[in-house]
């Protein structure tokens, strides 16, 4: 089940980093196949806030001004053809 690989991909992972990068891949790799199952999965709704979004994103193209990654900041992938809805994101 999603549970167990997500526990599973984050088993002695200790740098936060990483544990976020690993997070969001797998969010993005469980949403596809759930949303395959059901079809007609047109939309994905996110609660990205704007602090997600200053805490993600180098302004300058520095990594020393990204404070942390958010797995719901940076769109989705090409390949999953759907809108991605953030409500809250300004």
């Amino acid at each position: 089940n999603a549970s167990d690989r997500f526990i599973n991909a984050l088993e002695g992972e200790s740098d936060p980093e990483k544990k976020r990068k690993t997070i969001g891949r797998l969010f993005i790799e469980v949403f596809e196949e759930e949303a395959k199952k059901l079809g007609g999965a047109e939309f994905l709704a996110q609660g990205t806030l704007y602090p997600d979004v200053i805490e993600s994103v180098s302004f300058t193209g520095g990594p020393s001004v990204t404070i942390k990654s958010h797995h719901n900041v940076g769109g989705l992938p090409a390949r999953m053809n759907m809108q991605l809805v953030e409500p809250l994101r300004e």
